[in-house]
């Protein structure tokens, strides 16, 4: 309630000059695990009679997340999920991030995973029903949080294709003063890659005027700033989350991720040059 505040605030401030109430576009960024998984390939599960248990992986079908497959054909869910845990390479199958506020309203989709899976869905009714927002003003940037930023730019050129959305909906906005950004747990991160990449890309003396035009304001959500102890915990004993897979093979599967690598817990001290650090300055 009091981020829905916060947005009410800034709507009103930004229209006061205008003498109507309006609110600013608003970009959702995701966290670990919290936006759907699509296979863009045709994987052949299972040979021998285990194959008639499930069918085969083909494109467009949900991995992440996928209840009913892992409990019929758990060992080929973990297999196409994992990835390569020295050059973060695709093993078997090929995964990429599902689009739209669907891929992160619910993971599992059903009457009875639906409720169970929820991540974003109530924060988009809310942005809709309080704030009247038009499919063009509410976007979601989506990605294989399985991967750490580095690579996302590098496999899937993630940050062009996030600096590009962001233009062009702040241009249907009319270049009104840009858009909001809240970000949740590994969103943070990925956000904060994404300025640093974005001063190489427009260079240091556009910086700050790109996002003084296409920024209004940013809400790190859940932000694991010096890192997260649920890390360590996930690498070194597994946390299922509920799903049907045992602890051993959810640290197996999780440690091939070079994502968790950017939200282990690191050290800061009293002394540490980077505590004062700005990260980005918008206006008000």
């Amino acid at each position: 309630m009091a981020l829905l505040l916060m947005l009410v605030l800034l709507a009103a401030t930004a229209a006061a000059k205008e003498g109507v109430m309006r609110t600013r576009p608003v970009l959702l960024m995701p966290g670990f695990a919290s936006s759907q998984l699509q296979s863009w390939s045709h994987s052949r599960c299972e040979t021998g009679f285990r194959k008639n248990l499930y069918r085969d992986i083909k494109f467009g079908d949900r991995l992440w997340v996928d209840v009913a497959r892992v409990l019929a054909q758990g060992d080929c869910w973990i297999r196409c999920m994992k990835l390569d845990i020295t050059t973060q390479e695709e093993r078997e199958c090929k995964l990429r991030a599902a689009q739209g506020l669907e891929a992160v309203s619910e993971l599992d989709p059903g009457i009875v995973t639906g409720p169970l899976s929820t991540v974003w869905r109530s924060i988009i009714h809310d942005l809709v029903d309080h704030f009247e927002l038009d499919p063009d003003q509410l976007v979601v940037a989506t990605y294989d949080w399985r991967l750490p930023p580095s690579k996302l730019q590098e496999r899937d050129k993630y940050f062009y294709s996030l600096k590009k959305k962001i233009e062009y909906t702040v241009e249907l906005d009319g270049n009104r003063g840009g858009l909001v950004v809240i970000a949740h747990s590994m969103g943070n991160g990925v956000f904060r890659y994404f300025l640093e990449w974005l001063k190489e890309e427009v260079g240091r003396n556009n910086w700050q005027k790109w996002i003084d035009a296409h920024i209004s304001a940013y809400f790190a959500v859940g932000s694991p700033l010096l890192g997260s102890a649920e890390s360590l915990e996930l690498i070194s004993s597994g946390i299922t989350e509920g799903l049907p897979i045992t602890q051993s093979d959810m640290r197996k599967l999780v440690v091939s991720f070079g994502s968790i690598l950017s939200f282990m817990p690191m050290p800061s001290g009293l002394n540490s040059a980077k505590d004062d650090e700005v990260l980005i300055t918008v206006r008000s």
